[in-house]
């Protein structure tokens, strides 16, 4: 798939990246995944990238002023219509509870954040060249948050 070339402009209303030592990379939007629409007979038509747009800065939320390829702009929204709160930090350290052989608390740094179809997950640097997807309510804060969740879960399965 090519890379897609955004017609808007995105201005910063925040001052974020203009923080010392703070650097803010932010992509207008990015390719999510594909729809596809098909012919009678099952095979593709035509497809097609869907988008997410980045209107509003990812430390502190602030709506970005939209500039159209027409040079008409689009007031920043104070409240979004669809906002996902997430529990933790791009960054910061969690835990979450492995079952198996022997059940354990992994350890890692939150490297990014994704949208499933029916869950949001989280991709943790668990080490230099690990990487693994957890569903983000299974991360706790603290290692003694995770091994709780770790017991309470085999409470239940005794019962």
């Amino acid at each position: 798939m090519k890379k897609c070339e955004f017609v808007k402009q995105y201005i910063p209303t925040c001052n974020c990246g203009e923080a010392p030592g703070m650097k803010t990379w932010l992509n207008n939007g990015i390719v999510v995944g594909l729809a596809a629409i098909f012919r009678e007979n099952g095979t593709m038509k035509e497809r097609k990238g869907i988008i997410l747009e980045n209107r509003f800065c990812p430390r502190c939320g602030a709506p970005r002023i939209i500039v159209n390829d027409d040079g008409s702009r689009e007031a920043p929204e104070p409240n979004p219509p669809f906002t996902i709160t997430l529990p933790y930090k791009i960054g910061q350290k969690v835990y979450w509870a492995e079952r198996g052989e022997r059940d354990t608390v992994q350890c890692g740094t939150i490297w990014q954040y994704g949208i499933g179809e029916r869950t949001i997950w989280a991709s943790v640097r668990a080490s230099k060249t690990q990487i693994v997807t957890v569903d983000i309510g299974r991360l706790r804060p603290t290692e003694a948050a995770a091994e709780q969740t770790l017991h309470s879960d085999a409470n239940e399965e005794v019962k």
